[in-house]
């Protein structure tokens, strides 16, 4: 997989009037101004330096404080073993908490819990190690529902695609004129 990926930052409208000089009058004589709407873009690229995870760990059992129990214990291992693979413990956070009934004819057989986790990795030379601790650690119960390459700080990417946009609709601005 490779580790550069494209950030495009397109469609930063820029509307510009462009009057017409004496081109007719609407039905009570007054004169008319006409306008043209020029939309400009602005592409540019970024190489990501994150990883963000979404995982998390399930658990089913007869009642519900088994179920929160497992799941909570079961995700503290997952976070037990990503600080000791060097996430620091801001780059974790609580996503989602569930709990729900599980039915079987209409009757609840029992309860599935699930605790995810929102996880962000900075090292991207570490990122399949950090997989595979995730995995480990939660068992059969884990389940990664998303892995995405991003850039933590895209500021300057977007100020240029701004620049790029504005100058781009000047100049079909200008052609019009």
């Amino acid at each position: 997989m490779s580790r550069t990926a494209a950030l495009t930052l397109a469609g930063l409208a820029i509307a510009t009037a462009v009057g017409v000089a004496g081109c007719g009058s609407d039905s009570d004589g007054k004169p008319t101004t006409r306008e043209v709407t020029v939309v400009g873009n602005g592409k540019v690229q970024g190489t990501p330096d994150t990883l963000n995870v979404t995982a998390s760990v399930e658990a089913t059992a007869p009642d519900v404080t088994a179920a929160m129990n497992q799941t909570s214990s079961r995700q503290q291992a997952v976070i037990d073993a990503l600080a000791g693979a060097g996430i620091d413990k801001k780059d974790i956070a609580t996503k989602q908490v569930e709990l729900q009934p599980d039915y079987r004819d209409s009757v609840i057989t029992g309860y599935r819990a699930s605790n995810t986790i929102d996880i962000t990795v900075r090292k991207l030379d570490t990122a399949s190690q950090v997989l595979a601790k995730i995995v480990t650690a939660g068992g059969n119960s884990t389940r990664i529902s998303n892995v995405a390459y991003s850039i933590d700080d895209d500021s300057q990417l977007v100020k240029d695609a701004r620049t790029r946009a504005f100058n781009d609709a000047k100049d079909r601005a200008q052609q019009y004129a």
